[in-house]
């Protein structure tokens, strides 16, 4: 019995799901709002120079990937959240 070539188109999402929790040093749920910062790099380490002054990423950096998402959270009673990456253009 022969098989012939399969041949099937894979729909790959434009995002992808974060989750994580906050809590403070006692492991008490933190619930207020937060902005998180997502980046891509070509290396894990820090270089002076990878961000501004005011703490914004310098775009210009050898080593910046880019791509860059600012996302602000609340997370729910228990410090629970979920944060769409992708969705931002």
């Amino acid at each position: 019995m022969a098989i012939s070539g399969v041949s099937s188109a894979q729909s790959v999402p434009d995002y992808f799901v974060y989750e994580g929790r906050l809590l403070d040093n006692s492991k008490n749920p933190i619930t207020a709002s937060h902005d998180f910062r997502f980046s891509f790099w070509q290396v894990s380490d820090f270089v002076a120079g990878d961000v501004m002054g005011d703490g914004s990423i310098n775009a210009g950096a050898g080593n910046y990937g880019g791509w860059q998402e600012v996302h602000s959270v609340i997370p729910n009673n228990d410090g629970f959240f979920s944060i769409e990456l992708g969705q931002s253009a």
